[in-house]
């Protein structure tokens, strides 16, 4: 089965869904541009507020008029894409792909992000070590797996054991693909689309 909508409907109840992000901290050591996360309690949130509707026209309005002089409470995130968890568009490695101009993150669909998936557990290797579509293939023919159309490699690198150490970028796995190529789809025949 392609994708995880089966067909344009999505019934959450007919998939174990499992999330593989993890979540966004300030000032981690691991990100090379760690997010800056600001918090504003219920009180900030109504001075804001009031501030803010006074510059859009509403004259008078205090953090005092809103019921219990509380406002809104929330988190103001200031980050780049490449934070936390997060994919890579093809447009992000060039211009171009595969001749046509690349795709920017809102032209993937989700469809091609969700799915059944295979784990290959690449463990054993350095951190560092690349990883050309024929190792892939390796480890395929152990587990005596064949990739079905749609199906996600997911590669367990460990790497997950080093978030918040400095530098994690210059110490985890890379996948072999080429600049132009998307991610998940190496120039390898077995994931080509």
């Amino acid at each position: 089965m392609p994708g995880c909508w089966g067909g344009g409907l999505f019934r959450p109840g007919d998939y174990d869904l499992i999330d593989l992000s993890i979540g966004l901290e300030a000032d981690i050591a691991s990100e090379p541009w760690p997010p800056a996360i600001e918090t504003f309690d219920h009180d900030e949130g109504a001075e804001r507020l009031a501030d803010r509707l006074r510059e859009i026209g509403v004259d008078g309005i205090q953090a005092s008029d809103f019921p219990g002089g509380i406002g809104l409470a929330w988190e103001e995130l200031r980050a780049i894409t490449h934070t936390g968890t997060h994919m890579d568009a093809p447009w992000h490695y060039g211009p171009e792909s595969a001749g046509a101009p690349a795709k920017t993150i809102d032209q993937i669909p989700l469809d091609s992000v969700c799915g059944q998936a295979v784990v290959l557990d690449v463990t054993d290797l350095s951190p560092g070590t690349e990883i050309p579509p024929d190792h892939i293939d390796d480890r395929l023919d152990a587990l005596d797996h064949d990739l079905e159309v749609g199906e996600i490699v997911l590669l367990e690198t460990d790497a997950d054991d080093l978030w918040g150490v400095p530098r994690l970028s210059d110490r985890v796995s890379r996948d072999g693909r080429r600049g132009d190529e998307p991610p998940g789809r190496t120039g390898h025949p077995r994931h080509r689309d």
